[in-house]
């Protein structure tokens, strides 16, 4: 039984319906509405992969939405939790957001192995963040001013061309 509302949950979050997508995208307005009133245009999304395993690169991918009505946006089914995602879902989301280069600027980063040995995994995972948040600041030619950067966790990388947030 557990199985199955388990299906159902993630059948329903990946067709983009549930409370939570909608509570995402209430705190997503909230969020927004926020940085426009400090004054930011660009606010910019970090996530990592690879921070939990024993071996291998850190990775981190920055995103931000390019529209000045986040309203009148259209979210992509599915995006909540990856790790509820199916890899098909995953890859079909990977796909829409880069086939829109017009509505989300992206940038990925990695730290290599032998970087996370010679210093440690949380100094790399910030310096990760920091690549990607920045490099798609200087990629796009964002306003470092008009730039915020909101990390997915519990600290924040030290931006050198834009605020930021955990």
């Amino acid at each position: 039984a557990a199985a199955k509302r388990s299906n159902n949950n993630r059948r329903r979050n990946a067709s983009g319906g549930g409370r939570k997508n909608r509570k995402n995208m209430a705190n997503l307005q909230a969020e927004n509405d926020l940085m426009i009133k400090r004054g930011y245009r660009y606010v910019i999304g970090s996530d990592e992969a690879g921070r939990g395993a024993l071996a291998g690169p850190v990775v981190a991918a920055s995103c931000c939405i390019l529209t000045d009505d986040i309203q009148s946006f259209q979210p992509i089914a599915g995006v909540d939790d990856s790790k509820a995602l199916t890899a098909e879902d995953r890859r079909r989301i990977y796909d829409q957001v880069l086939s829109q280069p017009e509505v989300y600027a992206v940038n990925v980063s990695e730290v290599t192995n032998e970087a996370v040995d010679e210093t440690n995994i949380l100094v790399a995972t910030m310096d990760c963040f920091r690549q990607a948040i920045e490099g798609l600041v200087n990629e796009r030619e964002f306003d470092p001013k008009d730039s915020y950067g909101i990390v997915d966790g519990k600290k924040s990388p030290k931006l050198v061309n834009c605020p930021g947030l955990s």
